[in-house]
């Protein structure tokens, strides 16, 4: 049999699986979009604008599901909508979709142009904007950066360069770290305790798999005094522009070591500031922030916390909360009112929220269009952080139940005392849909992942999606290569 034969067969093969994915896919009851473009360059030097499209939907969808990576003409806006309407009608979702999922960039969120605005308008119906969670707190701690150690491409790039080329040399034992110097004000003596506890229970309930998440948690615990069982330093990564989670991993390193790390007085400065910040306002709230239900009150608590960082960094707190301000996405009236399903609040709050929503009246039809921020003035107010929560709901917070299209018998418990409410088959449906909400855009960039590792295994674009669906479709099914897994196939 020829090499040709046989590559025929296999595109043909991969084509027959795509297919019947296809064909058996069973669409869920709602689903949120999510999509993003990159520019790939070949091994052949031809470039392409790809873009990533994706829908969640839990509980009906266990894990998010790649409709496709097509080309696209350039990364606009129009450009970015076009593909992904033509992908929901062809996998025959585009009456489901309740929700969108976006990095925040201009091509995405502009009101006029934006592909988010497009796609709305092309779906005839008002749906709730997500912001990427994880892009968005990425964006504050990077505005902090710039404002502490200077705009990158300068000093901390330099600095991490260093601290990977002197790592060899470090003593790495733990009995000489430069720890949080906890003279400071009650205020930040206070959130400090609280992060170290938070953090603290994280490692013993292994809460975070995910070996980067885990690190910053360490590092931080550590940063703040606590202890980390059989702890060691990991070398020190790549570190890159795309994700800060490297950066703040590399502060709270430098900080930690730098009894042996040689900097500048400049240098030493800014490390310590950015390690205090990155222990006591940015670990928890971006670990935080893939939990929908919890999203509006991270929000809150972040902004009144810049608050009190104020005393500690007049400037970097005032960046801080401009970039808060910038991005109020889960404090809009459509997206508060998630806080009444975060069970971390308290009971009399979430009573409060309920009661507050059924004094306004519920509008018959809701205009699409970008979502209002709210306006807050934390610059003279003191943050009423989390009664302030209620004064954000309004007429467009009813658009969530409005989407879901449940029966008036879903809406009972809205009627009954908080208490009662786990116990009511309404409440528990509305609240698992409404917790398994994916408010964080890492599918997508996996998708772009999976095109960067196989751009080149096959040539046409229709070839490539066939093989992009069998790669998805594997992976779904064999998650590892131990033995139970390997057993199946």
């Amino acid at each position: 049999m020829s090499l040709t034969t046989v590559h025929r067969q296999r595109q043909q093969l991969r084509k027959e699986i795509s297919d019947g994915i296809k064909e058996s896919f069973i669409p869920p009851s709602s689903i949120l979009i999510h999509w993003d473009s990159k520019l790939i360059k070949y091994l052949t030097g031809k470039v392409d604008d790809r873009v990533a499209i994706l829908i969640s939907g839990k509980p009906d969808l266990e894990n998010p599901k790649l409709l496709g990576i097509p080309v696209i003409a350039n990364s606009t806006g129009e450009a970015q909508h076009n593909a992904v309407i033509d992908l929901l009608r062809e996998w025959k979702v585009f009456d489901k979709v309740v929700g969108l999922v976006f990095d925040t960039t201009a091509s995405n969120t502009g009101r006029l142009k934006g592909s988010a605005t497009s796609i709305e308008k092309t779906l005839g119906r008002a749906v709730l904007w997500f912001a990427c969670r994880h892009h968005v707190y990425e964006i504050h701690v990077k505005h902090v950066s710039d404002s502490v150690m200077g705009k990158r491409n300068s000093p901390s790039e330099a600095l991490f360069v260093r601290f990977q080329k002197d790592w060899k040399d470090f003593d790495q034992e733990q009995s000489n770290l430069v720890l949080f110097d906890w003279e400071v004000n009650d205020d930040l003596i206070n959130v400090g305790h609280q992060v170290l506890e938070w953090a603290t229970g994280c490692l013993a309930s292994k809460t975070f798999p995910r070996e980067d998440y885990r690190e910053l948690v360490q590092l931080t615990v550590l940063f703040l005094g606590g202890t980390v069982p059989d702890f060691r330093f990991r070398k020190p990564g790549a570190h890159h522009h795309a994700r800060f989670m490297a950066y703040s991993i590399y502060f709270l390193k430098m900080q930690l070591l730098s009894y042996q790390f040689e900097m500048s007085h400049e240098e030493s400065k800014a490390v310590k500031e950015m390690s205090i910040f990155i222990a006591l306002f940015h670990s928890e709230a971006f670990l935080k922030s893939r939990l929908s239900t919890i999203s509006p009150a991270v929000d809150l608590k972040y902004l009144s916390l810049m608050q009190l960082y104020k005393q500690e960094n007049l400037a970097a707190a005032t960046v801080a909360i401009k970039s808060v301000h910038n991005h109020l996405w889960y404090l809009t009236e459509e997206a508060v009112v998630l806080s009444i399903f975060d069970s971390e609040l308290d009971s009399a709050l979430r009573q409060r929220l309920v009661e507050k929503l059924l004094t306004i009246p519920r509008p018959k039809s809701y205009a699409p269009g970008k979502p209002k921020f709210p306006k807050i003035n934390s610059a003279g107010t003191i943050i009423d952080y989390p009664n302030q929560l209620t004064t954000f709901l309004g007429p467009r917070s009813w658009l969530l139940f409005s989407l879901l299209n449940l029966g008036d018998e879903c809406f009972d418990w809205m009627y009954t005392p908080v208490d009662s409410w786990k116990n009511m088959a309404g409440y528990k449906k509305i609240e698992k849909i409404v917790r398994s909400f994916e408010v964080v855009n890492d599918c997508a960039e996996r998708a772009i992942k999976l095109i960067s590792d196989f751009k080149d295994t096959v040539v046409k674009v229709t070839d490539q999606e066939y093989l992009f669906q069998v790669i998805e479709d594997h992976r779904t099914h064999f998650t590892s290569f131990n033995k139970s897994s390997l057993k199946n196939l």
